[in-house]
């Protein structure tokens, strides 16, 4: 992306970051949250008071309470006094990745349409797909973000219009994007789902694969029904995306999926496991699509070859999202 803002501004949102975390002592609370500055216009927020969860289990859960963080980037010009002034950008990354994670892939912190935006960055954990667990410890990831998220959105001067809150999430963290946007319809106008895996977690191929995707990255056994409970109870229902279409009616979607073919820039031949892994979640992305539009969803697609994992085609869905968003953002 090259969308730079001029070296001058680092100096200016140095300034504005130290006097506001100079503003209270160390040890000080604002809405739960606790800050420990990373450099310029960027901080690691700490959710105090809650059961975090360790990133390098399968189900996120550890015994000890840690505060549970994320990474805000703060807008250049960045204050904290006027209420409801600053647009919010939530990201969410894939299996594997961090709350750090968009922030080496992307230049996030040079991008001119994000100078007047507050971006949260979620730590999701290794494989915590974004919802509550109900066994393996039972980590709750869905409620401690709804509480991040709304302690951020106290506490840094977000505007009450949903139409100027967005979320993006890619494979693992897009389905999470579509099912926070789900669950809290009041808290999203935009949502960016990029190759979601998968938005219908209770379809067959879904339910068959997932237990042996998970265990295998978990070296020991995973059941579908330890993430989600019964294939056909309420507790999968209400976190699947597919199940919660009209909860999306009146927020702007946007999905992306590759083929899973080489690039014609000579990129290289994709692994054979990404390629059918991204073609397997084209085909349950285009059925999403459909399933949208005939339920009065707005809905705008992109399709794009590669394989999964390939952050180019990932930045470019980005890129798409940020423009309809600033289309609808009031």
């Amino acid at each position: 992306m090259n969308h730079r803002l001029s070296c001058r501004s680092f100096g200016i949102a140095l300034v504005l970051i130290t006097s506001f975390l100079a503003a209270a002592p160390a040890d000080a609370r604002s809405s739960d949250l606790l800050f420990t500055s990373m450099g310029p216009r960027q901080v690691r927020v700490e959710l105090a008071n809650q059961t975090y969860v360790d990133p390098s289990s399968v189900s996120g859960r550890t015994k000890d309470p840690v505060p549970h963080s994320g990474v805000v980037q703060l807008p250049v010009d960045f204050h904290p006094q006027p209420a409801g002034r600053y647009r919010l950008l939530v990201l969410l990354h894939g299996s594997g990745g961090s709350s750090t994670t968009w922030t080496e892939r992307g230049d996030l912190l040079h991008d001119a349409r994000l100078q007047d935006v507050v971006v949260l960055s979620l730590d999701g954990g290794h494989y915590g797909m974004y919802t509550n667990w109900v066994r393996l410890g039972g980590a709750r990831w869905l409620d401690l973000h709804r509480a991040l998220i709304n302690a951020v959105i106290e506490r840094f001067s977000i505007s009450t219009d949903r139409s100027a809150r967005a979320i993006v999430g890619v494979s693992m963290g897009g389905q999470g994007a579509l099912r926070y946007a789900g669950q809290w319809p009041e808290t999203f106008g935009t949502v960016g789902a990029l190759s979601p895996a998968l938005p219908d977690m209770r379809s067959p191929e879904a339910v068959a694969a997932y237990p042996l995707q998970v265990s295998a990255k978990a070296g020991t056994l995973v059941r579908y029904r330890d993430t989600w409970g019964p294939v056909f109870g309420p507790r999968a229902r209400r976190a699947n995306p597919m199940d919660n279409l009209a909860r999306l009616v009146g927020t702007t979607v946007h999905v992306t999926a590759g083929d899973g073919s080489a690039c014609p820039d000579g990129a290289g031949v994709p692994e054979p496991d990404s390629a059918v892994t991204e073609m397997g979640i084209a085909r349950q992305t285009r059925r999403y699509a459909r399933a949208l539009s005939a339920n009065g969803v707005a809905v705008t697609t992109a399709e794009h070859c590669g394989a999964h994992g390939d952050w180019r085609w990932w930045l470019i869905g980005l890129d798409e999202t940020l423009a309809l968003w600033s289309a609808t953002s009031t």
